[in-house]
């Protein structure tokens, strides 16, 4: 019967909730710089109107995070959900068909910056807060959302922060990130882990000379290409796991809308970059994204540096990442250390 009433009042709604999400999409909250108190304030109001009170913690320039709740209670199984208010800026508006900030609709879509990543999934949490507390249904828990701010840009400000402070509820037994929506051609499912984000810096230390008398210096860079050169053995390092999901396990969801294996690996060898997201998706992933290097064209560098960006999978952590990276190094000859002043992720090899 609950699930009658809460599909009749979605059918009953649909206008109004669809107006609600293009109103968030319609709402700056480019990250750079933020705004997500422009994104908070609209969410306060929308559930006011039902009676739901929100809690919201302003920082810096007009940001903000949100924190509500069905109840006051916090007894028996309790949900959270998490979606964040800011997006990426939008780039060159020009290239847009549609503007970023007009929410158009076209082909039953909404077309927008944010709409997928991730105020649609936003808006969905939201619309679930109102529809449950209109309908008075009784749960035999609590249903939690924390709608944050910075998430584009690391989540430090956001749902780390709410962590730290103690603004978010320690007592939930299960969340749900809601991002983002829709990942075609895959079916709708619910996805059991994240990838996690490392940026390592590697920075080589040599000596340096007059260009014109090269082996009375130590090259930097070419210790970085050395380094970089044998990056592809760190996977011997560093601790295998499991994910979540598998890419076998991808490709048999991917049969829930393609008719058979035959024609799934067709379409993924004419599709090359399909294939390649779906191994990116299930796999320990590296890439080299900036290096810098030498002061003057007649100098030999006695110092080169390099940002990696490492995507870890569920099960593997910083501390294994660094290790390895360590045990890489020494396998080629290279001393490793830390200096006081560095970051936890930067590595220094000599």
């Amino acid at each position: 019967m609950s699930e009658e009433l809460i599909i009749k009042e979605i059918d009953e709604h649909q206008e109004e909730f669809i107006e609600f999400l293009r109103e968030l999409i319609q709402t700056d909250s480019y990250n750079p710089p933020g705004n997500e108190n422009n994104v908070a304030i609209k969410i306060e109001n929308y559930l006011n109107e039902v009676g739901l009170n929100c809690d919201i913690f302003t920082f810096g320039k007009n940001r903000a995070n949100l924190v509500t709740s069905l109840n006051d209670k916090f007894e028996g199984k309790n949900l959270l959900f998490n979606a964040h208010m800011d997006v990426v800026p939008p780039g060159s508006e020009e290239e847009w068909k549609f503007p970023p900030l007009s929410a158009t609709i076209k082909r039953k879509k909404i077309f927008g910056r944010g709409a997928t990543d991730m105020k649609g999934g936003l808006a969905a949490m939201v619309i679930v807060l109102r529809i449950l507390k209109i309908l008075n249904l009784k749960i035999s828990g609590n249903l939690i959302l924390t709608a944050v701010a910075d998430e584009e840009t690391g989540g430090v400000l956001g749902t780390k922060w709410l962590l730290d402070s103690g603004h978010q509820p320690k007592n939930c037994d299960f969340i749900i990130v809601g991002e983002p929506t829709g990942l075609k051609p895959l079916p709708k499912a619910i996805l059991l882990g994240e990838k996690g984000r490392v940026v390592v810096k590697i920075i080589t230390n040599g000596i340096s000379s007059h260009a014109s008398t090269p082996f009375m210096g130590k090259n930097a860079i070419y210790m970085m290409g050395d380094f970089i050169q044998n990056l592809d053995k760190l996977e011997e390092y560093i601790p295998k796991v499991e994910p979540p999901i598998t890419l076998s396990g991808l490709k048999e969801l991917l049969l829930d809308v393609i008719p058979s294996s035959e024609i799934l690996e067709k379409i993924l060898t004419e599709q090359p970059l399909l294939k390649n997201i779906l191994r990116s998706l299930t796999s320990f992933t590296k890439s080299l994204t900036m290096i810098n290097g030498g002061i003057k064209s007649n100098v030999v560098p006695d110092r080169c540096e390099s940002l990696i960006d490492f995507r870890l999978l569920p099960g593997q952590t910083t501390e294994m990442l660094l290790t390895a990276l360590k045990k890489l190094a020494e396998s080629l000859g290279y001393q490793v250390r830390s200096e006081p002043s560095g970051a936890p992720e930067d590595v220094f090899v000599y």
